[in-house]
């Protein structure tokens, strides 16, 4: 019959490696494990940085969207005497906020029109002119 060793008994044989050998080894591992673990540290900052980026993206869109809704409800708002002395008709102003969408965020097709003309018809101000003011002075 044959007889199986514990764990413990096993210990008793000689260990094919010296202990040089068994520092040396242990070093390599800690190495390989620093270096694992540098890996997915990494992998995980690109990761977070994607996400982060693609977050920032949809509010950049949230944010165009909501300025160009702005500068619509303005427009709109306005009267036709108004909208005539800008350059503009009522047929227009949806292909107008368009092109100010593509234009980008920083500069607006209304940076021609003076703040004056884009206040509404029942005198407040609307944060339209705040925008364009603001992506002026961004441009320059």
């Amino acid at each position: 019959m044959e007889r199986h060793l514990t764990g413990l008994e096993s210990l008793r044989f000689p260990s094919p490696y010296s202990r040089d050998d068994l520092h040396l080894l242990e070093k390599e591992v800690a190495r390989l494990q620093a270096e694992v673990t540098r890996e997915m540290a990494a992998s995980l900052w690109r990761g977070i940085r994607r996400t982060a980026s693609a977050v920032a993206r949809i509010f950049v869109l949230i944010a165009r969207a909501g300025a160009a809704s702005r500068l619509y409800d303005e427009l709109n708002r306005m009267d036709d005497a108004t909208l005539a002395n800008l350059g503009l008709s009522r047929e227009a102003i949806p292909q107008y906020v368009q092109a100010s969408m593509e234009d980008g965020a920083e500069r607006w097709p209304t940076a021609a029109v003076p703040a004056a003309a884009l206040q509404t018809v029942d005198g407040r101000s609307d944060a339209t002119a705040a925008d364009n003011d603001l992506g002026q002075r961004r441009a320059a």
